[in-house]
């Protein structure tokens, strides 16, 4: 896998893999948090991350997608709300099998446990799960600890403040920043294109969380996906909430999606749905 990152302020670097899909370090004075962990993970993943801060960092998951988790076997137990845990164990909580004496990869099993498209592979029946104490479990796989809405994490001169977003999936959280006026969104706004099919999705609960982020609009002046534009502007969330709702209302015609998946695209001013 290649990794690249790029600096995009003081304290923040996008880390890209293969133009795919990119993940975020924000460092405070003490510590950093790395916003999501890409998909392929391995040891370069894991220099790409170090090399850039010799901070404790702390793994924060905006949502379950493998593309947003292959990497965090290298790092302490995971953040992420609760109401995420059940698709993230769903899916054994994991991106690829466990590399063993790596930061955190105790409790792993399974192989790329979601593709994108709403498919899940099959858990690797011969992993252990062990289960360490003091953190939830929703019946095996990796231990994980709760992020709730509103919950800040104080990095030291950066405060980064929990939204629970819920309609890409039922989990889904965005991190605002409102020293530095950014808003960090996982997948829920881009534009390339946003998955709306598969398991987990709900386009009404899509359309009320945007509706909520637009009531933060005001502080934002930068929006970071976690594909496509490393910078957006908070026009952005309006935009996805019209789209969102013509499709609701079947105002969009359907279109052929971009690679062979089981959906239909739908467009309209720069956004691209797949449902």
């Amino acid at each position: 896998m290649g990794y690249h990152a790029t600096k995009i302020a003081d304290g923040v670097h996008a880390i890209d893999e293969n133009g795919f899909v990119q993940c975020y370090l924000i460092e405070g004075e003490a510590i950093a948090v790395l916003l999501d962990s890409c998909a392929g993970g391995g040891d370069d993943f894991r220099d790409a991350v170090y090399g850039l801060t010799g901070k404790p960092i702390r793994l924060v998951i905006t949502h379950s997608d493998h593309d947003h988790t292959g990497g965090q076997e290298y790092f302490d137990t995971p953040l992420m709300h609760p109401a995420e845990y059940a698709r993230y164990h769903a899916h054994d909580g994991v991106g690829q099998h466990t590399r063993p004496g790596k930061q955190g990869d105790a409790g792993k099993t399974g192989r790329d446990a979601h593709d994108g498209g709403g498919n899940v592979a099959e858990p690797d029946p011969g992993a252990a799960s062990a289960k360490p104490a003091g953190h939830a479990h929703d019946g095996g796989g990796r231990a994980v600890e709760p992020l709730w809405e509103g919950q800040i994490i104080d990095l030291g001169g950066v405060k980064l403040e929990t939204v629970l977003i819920p309609g890409h999936t039922p989990g889904s959280i965005a991190l605002l920043d409102r020293g530095g006026r950014r808003l960090y969104v996982g997948d829920t706004i881009s534009d390339t294109h946003v998955f709306m099919f598969g398991d987990g999705r709900d386009l009404r609960a899509f359309v009320a969380s945007l509706k909520k982020l637009e009531g933060l609009a005001p502080h934002i002046d930068t929006i970071h996906s976690a594909h496509g534009s490393l910078a957006l502007g908070p026009e952005w969330i309006t935009k996805t909430r019209v789209a969102a709702e013509k499709l609701l209302s079947g105002e969009l015609s359907a279109q052929a999606p971009p690679r062979d998946l089981p959906c239909r695209q739908y467009s309209h001013d720069g956004v691209n749905l797949l449902y």
